[in-house]
């Protein structure tokens, strides 16, 4: 006598076929002559629980309980298996949960665990933010620059070198320039406790008040997190020590690393482009810039100094206005 082919559609299995789950010795006998030998695909399927095995005759396929079974005809025996969702539910719910937390930690533009600063108020304003110095190679020069074409930034300081350096962080203060906070040694704040951000956020809070000692300059109101990663506990740190909010941007240029000033030019073209679609609502670009490497004193950046020589006076010339941080943040207040 011919069986009938196999109507299961559940019995996928990982391996090889001939592992059928719970059903009888008998069962698993007669099934394999229906499904081919070797390996296939390694899929997810859920755990099978035996229903009931009900003998019936050969070639009859009951139709019953469709919406919570599927059915096999396995020689002479029909066996009706439940499937247990939760094996595949439960994975997908943590898969879909992590991947929104790393959305949250890492996207700029994320507002998942705490405001954030991203852009300016007006499409015709830029805010230029320089993050990783002073550094002694490219600052000055960079300030000079700034200076001559009457533009006025923002620059996040590792607190580390501001000790290192604390002329240099004084001069950005005495030019106008909002002084910043981004960590005393630029770590991972994702990876690091809620004790261990809050006092790097301190101690780079004190490096920079011992640099601008003597000076008029109120100490950095505005957190940016190094490489822009930020969980919960890194906004709740930065309010805890006092500091105003977090700061991210809107565009960055991908500078930190030596590269040809052509490439850095072509990038900061985006700002002009993005101006149609700012007077939209979406606000100016905040552009993240570096004007030094967090992992030494001395880089050389001296690819934005070409480049902002390039763009500042194009961009004063198209009508753009220069703001920083603290201008950007007064703005929002005053609008909320």
């Amino acid at each position: 006598m011919n069986h009938p082919p196999l109507l299961c559609n559940c019995l996928v299995i990982s391996g090889k076929f001939h592992k059928i789950g719970q059903c009888d010795a008998f069962a698993r006998l007669r099934l394999r002559r229906y499904l081919p030998r070797g390996r296939f695909p390694r899929l997810v399927w859920p755990r099978l629980r035996p229903r009931a095995r009900i003998p019936i005759r050969v070639g009859a396929t009951p139709r019953h309980e469709q919406n919570s079974t599927r059915e096999a005809v396995v020689g002479s025996f029909f066996c009706a298996v439940r499937l247990t969702p939760w094996p595949i539910v439960l994975p997908a719910a943590a898969g879909i949960a992590a991947g929104v937390v790393a959305w949250g930690a890492v996207q700029h533009s994320s507002q998942l665990f705490g405001p954030a600063l991203c852009r300016t108020q007006q499409g015709s304003q830029i805010a230029l933010t320089f993050d990783d110095g002073p550094n002694p190679a490219i600052t000055p020069g960079l300030l000079a620059l700034l200076e001559k074409r009457d533009v006025r930034a923002t620059f996040f300081l590792v607190g580390r070198f501001a000790r290192a350096c604390p002329a240099l962080a004084r001069e950005i203060a005495a030019r106008g320039h909002t002084i910043g906070n981004h960590t005393e040694t630029h770590p991972n704040l994702v990876l690091s406790s809620p004790r261990r951000v809050e006092d790097q956020i301190v101690r780079c809070q004190t490096s920079i008040a011992g640099a601008l000692d003597g000076t008029a300059s109120e100490p950095p109101k505005w957190l940016r997190p190094p490489f822009g990663y930020r969980l919960p506990h890194v906004w709740t740190a930065a309010r805890r020590a006092g500091l105003g909010g977090v700061v991210m941007w809107s565009l960055t240029a991908y500078d930190w690393k030596p590269q040809p000033p052509a490439r850095l030019i072509a990038r900061l073209a985006r700002v002009a482009q993005r101006r149609a679609s700012a007077a939209g609502g979406l606000g100016g670009e905040i552009v993240l810039l570096h004007d030094g490497d967090f992992r030494r004193l001395g880089a050389d950046q001296g690819h934005v100094l070409v480049a902002l020589e390039h763009w500042l006076p194009r961009w004063q010339d198209a009508g753009f206005e220069f703001v920083t941080i603290d201008q950007v943040a007064g703005a929002t207040a005053k609008t909320a």
